[in-house]
């Protein structure tokens, strides 16, 4: 396991409203196991989400699997360009049928695990209007 630094960016945009971005730069823990690398973070208060860990998952190409687990929520959610993946979203008010669509996903870092993982795709929660959400992460 290596300490590593990463920047990570959201973004989140409703049709007909602006967009709504994020970003947190932190430290974080990359290693392999299985053929497939992982990036660990701890969610900052900005992100509504403190207490809660991130890991992605790659394969190193264009998979990339999200799970994320917190005293607030819990989910894991699957992207591959093209394809869409139907889960759940666990939160303490009870759990909701989370969608998404994959756009784009792309994955370019080395055996170090710097370099950048980039995220489009839509969502949507239960019965709330689709949105359309990005995430770029720079891993340095």
């Amino acid at each position: 396991m290596q300490t590593i630094k990463m920047k990570v960016t959201g973004s989140q945009q409703v049709v007909g409203q602006e967009p709504m971005v994020t970003e947190l730069t932190t430290e974080g823990l990359f290693y392999t196991e299985n053929n497939a690398y992982y990036f660990q973070y701890d969610e900052s208060p900005l992100s509504g989400m403190t207490g809660s860990t991130t890991q992605l998952i790659s394969n190193g190409h264009e998979r990339l699997v999200l799970k994320r687990k917190g005293p607030q929520s819990s989910t894991i959610l699957e992207f591959e360009a093209g394809q869409s993946f139907t889960g759940s979203y666990d939160t303490a008010y009870g759990s909701f049928i989370i969608s998404v669509k994959t756009l784009q996903v792309a994955s370019d870092f080395d055996q170090n695990g710097r370099g950048r993982i980039s995220l489009k795709y839509l969502m949507s929660l239960g019965k709330e209007e689709e949105s359309i959400n990005q995430l770029e992460i720079l891993i340095f």
